[in-house]
C-alpha cells in the first residue's frame, strides 16, 4: 500500500493536466499596413482569460491551464478574429501574432466573414490559409505542407507517392513557391528539375506560422509562374525562453531549438532531420532506400522599433541508389533471352540563405527588402546491364545467367544558381486606398551536363522513333530576370473592392519581354455572402533544363503565356462552416513542345511528375496550345465544437495541343477530384480523423499489341494518345493523435494508416514481352506511419 501511494503521489507531482500552467503571448497588427493596434482585447475560450494590447501591439495572458484552446481577437471597427487549436504547454509560452482587418461601412461593423474566416478585403479571388496544427494532423498527409494543399479544390495530385500540385489545368512546374517572401524552386527532397513537386517536403512542418495557397487570379506583386502560390511564412523562436522539441518516427529523427537573443531584442529558431530508413533496408528487402536529411533556421533581431530583420536559412541532402534485381519471369521461358535492367544513382543538394528587412516609414508606408541566394544540384547515373539467360518452366531461378553489356545510358550532373534581391512597398493612403509596389533583380547561372545513350544500336523507343545519341554540356555565365510590379486596391460604395495591376518581367536569356494586366473585384452581397471575379494575363519563363535540352531551344523558345477568367461565391452557412463556389476558365499559349516531327503529339503541359529532371532531351519550340475549364465546390469547417473538417469537388475538362495542333486530353486530366476530410478531438488527450480521396483515371496512351509483339517490346498506339483511362483512383486514410501534458514536458504520440483497405491503385503501365500484354504498376498499397514527438 505504501509503495502503491508513492506512485501516485509521483505520477500527481509530474502530471501536468490538474495544475500546470502556460501563457499566450503575440502581437496584433493591421493588415494593411502593418501598424500596431492598442486596445485591441484578446480573450480565451472557456476560461475566464483576457487582454488588451499595448501601444506596441503586444499582450500577454499568463497562468493558463494546459490544454488546447481557441482565442477571439476584437477591435472596434475591425473584423473579429477567431483562432482555434491554440497549444499551451506547461511552463512555456505560445506566441500567437496575427493582422485585422478593417470593416467599417457608414460607421457599422458588417462582418463579412466570421472570425474563423477573417480575411483582408484586399484578398484576391482563390485564396484558401492554414496554420501549423491543421497541417501538422491532416491525415495521410506525412505532415507535408504540399500534400495537405492537394486537399484543396481545384488541385489535382499526381500520385501516392508525390506531392506535385497541378492546379485548374495546369503542370506541377507551374507553381511559385515562398518561405518568408524568398523564391524556393522546389521545395522538396529528391525533386524535379524543372518540377516543383517530390516525394518528400523539406520545410520542417513545426516551424510554420502559417501558409497560404492562391489557386489562379492572384495579383501582379506574384510573378514567374502561372497556376498558383504557395507563400510559407516560418514563425518566429521564443525570446523569452529555451524551447525544444524530439521528433522520433519510422521515417526518421528530427527536432528543433529555439530560445531568446539580446534580452528578448531577438530570437532564433533552428531544426533539422535525418532520415534512416537505410537500417531497415535488409530486414525489409528494399532494393534501394531514400537518404535524406535537412536543416532550417531563423533568426529575427530587431534593429529598431522600425527595423526589423530576419535571417533564413534551408538546406537539404538526398540520395537514393536503386540496384536491380533479376526476375526469372522477366524471361521467356524454355528458351535463351536477354533483358535489359537500369539501376540508378540519384542524389540532389539544395541551400537557401537570405535577409529579410522590415521597415516601418510611417503608419501608412512600409517596405520588405529581400537577399537571398538558392543552390541546386543535381546528379543522376543510369546504367543499362543486359542480361542473358534460361528461364525453365516450374523453375523460379535463372539458369545459364550472364551479363552481356553494361552501359552508361543516361547521366545529368547539373547546378543552377540565383541571387536575388526583392524590394516591396505598402502605401495605405486611408482604409480604402491600398498602393503595392516592387520590383526584382535575379542572377542566374547554371551548369548543364547531360548525355543519353541508346541502350543498343538500332534501339527504337515506345513512340518507334530510331534513338540517337544526345549530349548537353552548358555553362551559363550571369544572366539576368528582372521585372517591377504595381497593383492598386481601391474599395469603393462600401461593398465593393476593385483590384487592379500591372507586372512586366524582361528574361535576357531568351530575350522575352512580358506585360502583364491583372484585375479583381469582390462585391459583400450580405453578411453571409460575397461573389468575387478576376481576370488577367500570367507570364512563365521556360525552365532552365527546357531551355539547355537542346542547342536550337534558347533561340525557339517564349514565355508561356496564360489567361485566367475567374468567379465565384463565398457563402458562411454558420460561424465556422463556408462554403466556395468557383467557376474558371484557362487558355494557354507558347507552351514549349517537341519540334521533331516523331513527336510532334508531345507538350511540355504533361510533364513535371517524374523523377529526375524533366526534360524531353529534344529540340523544343512554343508552339503548344492548352485549355482547361471547369468548377469547385469546397465545404470547410474550422474547429469548433470538437469537430473540423472539408469537402472539395473539382471538376475539369483539360486538353492540350503539341506540334500537330490537335487538342488532346491533358495528361493530369482526372475530370472529377473529391477530398473528404474529417476530425474529431475526442478530448485534450486524444484526437482521431480520416480523410478519403477520389479521382477520375488518368488518361494514357495504350500500347498498339500487334506492333509491340511483332517489334518483341512496347510500341504506343499513336493514333490513340491518351484515349484510354486508367481505373478510378480510391483510398481512405485514418490518423490517431494522443497527447499528454507533464511538467516538463509535453508527449505526442500519433499512428497514421494509408489506404486502409489496401485499394489497388494504378500508377502505370508498361509492356510485358513475356506475356506479351499491357501489365500495370500500382500506388502505395496499405501502409503504417507512426512516432513519438517530445517537447520540452
Amino acid at each position: 500500500m505504501r509503495n502503491y501511494l508513492i506512485l501516485m503521489t509521483t505520477l500527481f507531482i509530474i502530471r501536468s493536466g490538474f495544475c500546470q500552467t502556460g501563457s499566450i503571448q503575440g502581437q496584433i497588427f493591421d493588415a494593411a499596413n502593418r501598424s500596431p493596434l492598442a486596445g485591441v482585447n484578446i480573450t480565451v475560450e472557456d476560461i475566464n482569460a483576457g487582454a488588451a494590447t499595448d501601444e506596441a501591439g503586444r499582450y500577454i495572458i499568463k497562468k493558463i491551464p494546459v490544454g488546447i484552446y481557441t482565442i477571439h481577437v476584437v477591435y472596434m471597427g475591425y473584423q473579429e478574429k477567431i483562432i482555434p487549436d491554440i497549444v499551451v504547454k506547461s511552463n512555456q509560452i505560445c506566441y500567437v501574432n496575427t493582422e485585422l482587418s478593417v470593416s467599417i461601412i457608414d460607421g457599422e461593423t458588417i462582418t463579412v466573414s466570421s472570425g474563423y474566416y477573417a480575411e483582408p478585403y484586399y484578398t484576391p479571388v482563390s485564396m484558401y490559409s492554414l496554420s501549423q496544427e491543421e497541417i501538422r494532423r491532416s491525415p495521410g498527409a506525412r505532415e507535408d505542407i504540399s500534400r495537405v494543399l492537394q486537399n484543396m479544390a481545384g488541385v489535382n495530385f499526381t500520385s501516392d507517392d508525390r506531392n506535385d500540385l497541378v492546379v485548374r489545368g495546369g503542370s506541377p512546374t507551374e507553381v511559385l513557391f515562398l518561405v518568408d517572401d524568398m523564391e524556393i524552386p522546389n521545395p522538396n527532397h529528391f525533386g524535379t528539375q524543372g518540377g516543383t513537386g517530390g516525394p518528400i517536403n523539406l520545410i520542417n512542418a513545426e516551424l510554420i506560422d502559417d501558409v497560404f495557397f492562391m489557386a489562379g487570379g492572384f495579383t501582379s506583386q506574384y510573378g514567374s509562374k502561372s497556376s498558383a502560390v504557395v507563400g510559407i511564412k516560418l514563425r518566429q523562436g521564443n525570446r523569452q525562453a529555451y524551447n525544444g522539441k524530439l521528433d522520433l518516427s519510422f521515417g526518421g529523427v528530427g527536432g528543433y531549438l529555439e530560445g531568446p537573443l539580446n534580452k528578448g531584442q531577438g530570437s532564433f529558431v533552428i531544426g533539422f532531420h535525418r532520415s534512416f530508413l537505410e537500417l531497415f533496408e535488409d530486414v525489409f528487402g528494399y532494393n534501394g532506400v531514400p537518404v535524406y536529411s535537412n536543416i532550417q533556421g531563423k533568426l529575427d533581431y530587431d534593429l529598431s522599433n522600425l527595423h526589423k530583420m530576419s535571417i533564413l536559412i534551408i538546406g537539404g541532402d538526398d540520395k537514393i541508389d536503386i540496384g536491380y534485381e533479376i526476375d526469372a519471369d522477366d524471361f521467356k521461358p524454355n528458351q535463351i533471352d536477354t533483358v535489359g535492367y537500369d539501376p540508378i544513382i540519384f542524389s540532389s543538394r539544395q541551400l537557401i540563405g537570405g535577409i529579410n528587412l522590415h521597415s516601418y516609414w510611417s503608419n501608412q508606408f512600409y517596405t520588405t527588402t529581400s537577399l537571398y541566394h538558392v543552390y541546386s544540384r543535381f546528379d543522376t547515373d543510369v546504367n543499362y546491364h543486359e542480361i542473358a539467360g534460361i528461364h525453365y518452366t516450374g523453375n523460379d531461378k535463372l539458369q545459364e545467367q550472364q551479363k552481356i553489356s553494361e552501359k552508361n545510358q543516361f547521366y545529368n550532373k547539373s547546378t543552377e544558381q540565383i541571387s536575388a534581391f526583392n524590394l516591396t512597398g505598402n502605401w495605405q493612403y486611408n482604409e480604402n486606398h491600398l498602393l503595392t509596389f516592387g520590383g526584382y533583380v535575379k542572377l542566374n547561372q547554371f551548369t548543364h551536363d547531360m548525355g543519353y545513350n541508346p541502350p543498343y544500336i538500332n534501339n527504337y523507343d515506345d513512340y518507334g522513333q530510331l534513338e540517337t545519341p544526345a549530349f548537353v554540356d552548358i555553362r551559363q555565365e550571369v544572366t539576368p530576370k528582372l521585372g517591377a510590379f504595381l497593383n492598386y486596391n481601391f474599395r469603393f460604395w462600401e461593398r465593393f473592392t476593385l483590384n487592379a495591376g500591372l507586372r512586366y518581367d524582361y528574361f535576357k536569356l531568351i530575350g522575352s519581354h512580358s506585360v502583364d494586366p491583372r484585375a479583381s473585384l469582390k462585391y459583400i452581397i450580405s453578411e453571409r455572402l460575397t461573389f468575387r471575379t478576376g481576370m488577367g494575363i500570367y507570364h512563365q519563363n521556360p525552365e532552365f533544363i527546357f531551355i539547355t535540352s537542346h542547342s536550337e531551344n534558347k533561340n525557339n523558345l517564349k514565355d508561356i503565356q496564360s489567361n485566367h477568367f475567374i468567379a465565384g461565391l463565398d457563402y458562411l452557412l454558420t460561424p465556422s462552416i463556408r462554403l466556395n463556389i468557383d467557376v474558371y476558365h484557362k487558355d494557354y499559349s507558347d507552351y514549349p513542345v517537341s519540334a521533331d516531327s516523331g513527336y510532334s503529339m508531345l507538350s511540355t503541359a504533361n510533364s513535371g511528375a517524374d523523377y529526375g529532371g524533366n526534360s524531353l532531351m529534344d529540340r523544343l519550340i512554343s508552339k503548344g496550345k492548352g485549355r482547361c475549364s471547369g468548377f469547385e465546390v469546397m465545404l470547410q469547417k474550422r474547429m469548433a465544437d470538437k469537430t473540423y473538417g472539408a469537402v472539395s469537388y473539382s471538376y475539369s475538362k483539360i486538353e492540350h495541343a503539341a506540334l500537330d495542333g490537335i487538342y488532346r486530353r491533358g495528361g493530369f486530366d482526372n475530370r472529377h477530384v473529391l477530398n473528404t476530410v474529417f476530425g474529431y478531438r475526442i478530448n485534450e488527450a486524444w484526437e482521431l480523423s480520416c480523410k478519403w480521396r477520389y479521382a477520375g483515371g488518368r488518361p494514357y496512351t495504350p500500347f498498339n499489341r500487334e506492333t509491340s509483339i511483332i517489334a518483341g517490346e512496347g510500341r504506343l498506339d499513336l493514333q490513340r494518345i491518351n484515349a484510354n483511362q486508367y481505373p478510378d483512383y480510391h483510398r481512405l486514410d485514418i490518423r490517431a493523435d494522443h497527447r499528454e501534458f507533464y511538467e516538463k514536458l509535453t508527449i505526442t504520440t500519433y499512428l497514421s494508416v494509408e489506404n486502409i483497405y489496401d485499394r489497388k491503385n494504378v500508377l502505370s503501365h508498361y509492356w510485358n514481352k513475356t506475356q506479351q500484354k499491357t501489365a500495370f504498376n500500382y500506388q502505395t498499397s496499405l501502409f503504417f506511419i507512426g512516432g513519438v514527438m517530445i517537447e520540452f
